[in-house]
């Protein structure tokens, strides 16, 4: 918290050409990243990424977890058979309410959603999306169909030194406080895995972390590089192994 309020960058380049503010920027960025994650840790996945969790999972997990601690406290065969029985009691529970929840997704799925579309076409026979070349295994295939859908590009030719925009309008507080309001702490964290949430408490404890770190870019007008760049997820079909994926997606 002390160090968040006393928070200083750099000095960034005064007249720079693209290279010295390409340098000066993930610099800057990976230094407080790396205050952040090291002081403030990363909490679990929460109920929106367990949609099929439901209350009785949560009463046979608590089950599971006293039953496992008695068996260290005691170490009684009846108390290794307990906790046996309520492990695989919790782990069927989970494999029936996940089949569950996507039994109903197809239930309600509409014209224009994943499955129902499946289902329109099934009578008919297709090719099966084709396997990226010497992919055998889950983790080739995700990056073959990575590299497919977002193919690497050629390198943007050198940028001559940057001049600052006449009309562009300096950035304020204000500015950047409207901007985090809009954000929903729920949406998907950028490359650097830090949550919305956080920025906007780093935004709150000192406001002048962000302006520093961002008037330089809004003054040349420059987006670098280092912002540029996306996570891929590949989601799993429901059901199915890994390695038949979706399409992937970005964020």
């Amino acid at each position: 918290m002390d160090r968040l309020k006393n928070w200083l960058f750099p000095p960034a380049p005064e007249a720079p050409s693209a290279n010295p503010l390409n340098q000066w920027f993930p610099s800057a960025l990976s230094a407080l990243t790396t205050l952040l994650e090291a002081s403030a840790p990363r909490s679990g996945p929460s109920a929106k990424f367990k949609p099929w969790l439901t209350p009785l999972l949560t009463l046979l997990q608590n089950e599971l977890t006293k039953a496992t601690h008695k068996t260290k406290k005691d170490r009684t065969p009846d108390a290794f058979i307990t906790a046996r029985q309520s492990k695989l009691g919790y782990f069927k529970a989970i494999k029936r309410a996940k089949a569950n929840y996507w039994a109903d997704i197809l239930t309600k799925a509409s014209p224009n959603k994943y499955w129902t579309a499946k289902e329109l076409v099934a009578s008919i026979k297709t090719s099966r999306f084709p396997s990226p070349p010497d992919a055998s295994d889950p983790v080739t295939i995700h990056k073959g169909l990575l590299d497919h859908f977002f193919p690497p590009k050629n390198p943007l030719p050198s940028i001559g030194p940057l001049i600052k925009h006449p009309s562009a309008v300096r950035l304020c507080k204000d500015e950047i406080r409207l901007a985090r309001t809009k954000s929903s702490p729920s949406w998907a964290p950028g490359p650097d895995g830090i949550p919305y949430s956080v920025w906007k408490s780093v935004n709150l404890i000192n406001p002048t972390i962000i302006l520093e770190l961002l008037s330089p870019l809004v003054a040349f007008v420059y987006h670098p590089p280092s912002l540029k760049t996306a996570s891929g997820v590949v989601p799993d079909k429901p059901g199915k192994a890994s390695s038949t994926p979706h399409p992937p997606s970005a964020s």
